[in-house]
């Protein structure tokens, strides 16, 4: 099974993941589509722009944005024997609201939610979202660039075993402060750009308790982003 040049670096991590049983292996998917409609130009695509936008869905100012993600899950991703232990959605926040002049004192949150209906990056619009459920996991005290982990670790092994359709994820964020994320387009190392990162167990260690495991693979992914330039 094969998953391109990031799949070489789900070894570096797996060896870091010492939380995790000895059996786990880790592979890391990049991402297939990615998104970030603009509330301020609701018939506007924008899925060529390098950046991945969140920022105030309640706010009434009309400047929102929300980002769609979606990851190919291969048909082999899980193996005999194995199930989905972690998987974690990986960001790096790489330019905050400084800029624009508003907002960047406030910290931060970003929900992680499942998108519940088709979608293509080519035709995205604000006025042309897909749908989507209630926060998933949700990111709290964001005050600094670097990256920025959301734990859906029940919707990816649902997706995997196609008891949930995969559309992807969707990224809000209610408070005022604009965070943007690089694309899978952002010319940097492909490190740093959007990846899901999947720790396949053996199914004896399904439910184990994901809390020591995620803070190991966090450092994991903390560590490469560092080498790849990605913290301040």
């Amino acid at each position: 099974m094969r998953f391109g040049a990031r799949a070489g670096r789900a070894v570096a991590f797996a060896l870091l993941l010492a939380a995790g049983p000895a059996a786990a292996r880790v592979v890391e998917l990049p991402v297939a589509a990615d998104v970030a409609p603009y509330e301020g130009m609701p018939a506007t695509l924008r899925g060529a722009n390098p950046l991945l936008w969140a920022v105030g869905v309640t706010d009434p100012s009309g400047h929102d944005f929300e980002t769609f993600l979606r990851f190919d899950l291969p048909p082999d991703l899980v193996g005999p024997g194995e199930t989905v232990g972690l998987a974690l959605l990986a960001l790096t926040y790489a330019l905050d609201s400084a800029p624009q002049g508003s907002g960047s004192d406030v910290p931060g949150t970003l929900e992680c939610r499942e998108v519940l209906t088709p979608w293509a990056e080519d035709a995205v619009s604000w006025n042309a979202r897909p749908s989507y459920g209630p926060p998933l996991a949700v990111v709290e005290g964001i005050t600094g660039l670097g990256p920025v982990l959301c734990d859906l670790s029940a919707l990816v092994a649902d997706q995997a075993a196609g008891i949930r359709e995969n559309h992807g994820f969707a990224l809000t964020n209610p408070t005022a402060r604009l965070m943007g994320f690089y694309a899978r387009e952002a010319q940097v190392d492909p490190g740093l750009q959007p990846a899901l990162i999947v720790e396949l167990v053996p199914v004896p260690e399904a439910g184990r308790g994901a809390a020591g495991a995620a803070a190991a693979l966090g450092l994991a992914v903390r560590a490469r982003r560092r080498r790849s330039g990605g913290l301040r």
